[in-house]
């Protein structure tokens, strides 16, 4: 009974120590077309970087297929306004993208507004399947958010206290003659 007490005080303490905001920072992005996947990478949404000469903003990203390291979003042409993306390479100390991939969204939310973030909400990420943008050019942008360690690790914490409990439950045999 000890060792499940310790258990429960220890997995309390670390619930509320790794407790942190609801608020997805990173993103996964993947970019189809019907059945092709053109590119998938994992985006930081906290980490914008403002470039200097347009109404653009910069994020690195991480993990993609392709081998691309930044995305942006916004323009320079007020007929895409906030509403154009793209993803590619950006070099070191450089202040634009060579664009492997560019579009723009048709969804009636941009999903850049201005400022160093993305517009994107945790009811949007909360869609089942992740949220869903449509672009001009035919290709679908799926959104989702990537669980943190600390989630992981609390779920793991859970799932070890449930096998504990389970192998360590006090079994009250008693022998009873008839």
């Amino acid at each position: 009974m000890k060792i499940i007490k310790t258990l429960l005080a220890s997995t309390a303490a670390l619930t509320i120590l790794a407790a942190a905001p609801a608020s997805a920072a990173l993103l996964n992005f993947k970019i189809t077309n019907g059945a092709d996947l053109i590119d998938s990478f994992d985006l930081n949404s906290d980490t914008g970087i403002q470039n200097s000469i347009a109404n653009y903003v910069f994020f690195d990203i991480s993990n993609s297929l392709k081998g691309n390291n930044a995305a942006y979003f916004g323009s320079s042409a007020a007929e895409y306004g906030a509403f154009n993306f793209g993803i590619g390479t950006k070099r070191k100390g450089e202040d634009s993208v060579e664009y492997w991939f560019d579009d723009a969204f048709t969804a009636a939310k941009p999903l850049y507004i201005g400022g160093l973030r993305l517009n994107i909400t945790d009811a949007d990420l909360a869609t089942p399947g992740g949220y869903v943008v449509p672009t001009e050019g035919g290709n679908v942008v799926t959104i989702s958010a990537v669980p943190e360690p600390a989630t992981w690790a609390l779920m793991l914490l859970g799932f070890g206290m449930v096998a504990g409990a389970a192998r360590y439950r006090r079994r009250n045999t008693a022998i009873r003659f008839a």
